[in-house]
């Protein structure tokens, strides 16, 4: 009688992590690969490029005073508003408690949109313009787009029926 030899075991299969491209069929999907990386990468750069850019711009607006709150005089008044796109003037009384109130909304408003330039001026030391834009119930808060009043918010008209209202609300307005 013949003896029987042993079958040979089967290979084992080797995980894929140990296979090579070659063994898996990869190439093609390793180039895939290196493209879609290529295309990542040149996405990555142009948004790095627009967040650089918009940095640079934000400093800029920063050293031309946006970003902070501040008071102007009257002989100020029309220099700030024409030299910047997009300024907010509140003009105020400094005894009203609801000009406190804006003061407080917009010192906030003014951190977060630093595209728009944000003073006070007090109403009775400025009686040309608050004449000129009229202005007869105070706080008043003006927008202007290149030295041009484009909205104007009387008191809390639209804001709110009485002292509480997000400052949301005003920097949606």
């Amino acid at each position: 009688m013949k003896k029987r030899e042993p079958k040979p075991e089967p290979e084992a299969k080797k995980p894929l992590y140990m296979k090579s491209a070659s063994e898996v069929g990869a190439g093609a999907v390793v180039e895939e690969m290196v493209e879609e990386d290529t295309e990542l990468l040149e996405l990555r750069a142009r948004r790095m490029a627009m967040l650089k850019k918009k940095q640079e711009k934000t400093h800029e607006l920063k050293k031309e005073g946006h970003g902070i709150y501040r008071d102007i005089t009257e002989k100020d008044f029309l220099p700030e508003v024409t030299q910047t796109q997009f300024s907010l003037v509140h003009f105020y009384h400094e005894k009203f408690q609801r000009c406190q109130i804006m003061h407080d909304k917009l010192g906030a408003i003014s951190k977060r949109v630093v595209q728009v330039k944000f003073m006070k001026i007090v109403a009775e030391e400025a009686p040309f313009f608050a004449d000129k834009l009229g202005i007869t119930v105070l706080p008043c808060i003006i927008l202007f787009n290149n030295g041009v009043g484009v909205d104007k918010i009387q008191g809390f008209e639209g804001l709110s029926h009485g002292d509480d209202f997000p400052a949301v609300r005003l920097e949606a307005r």
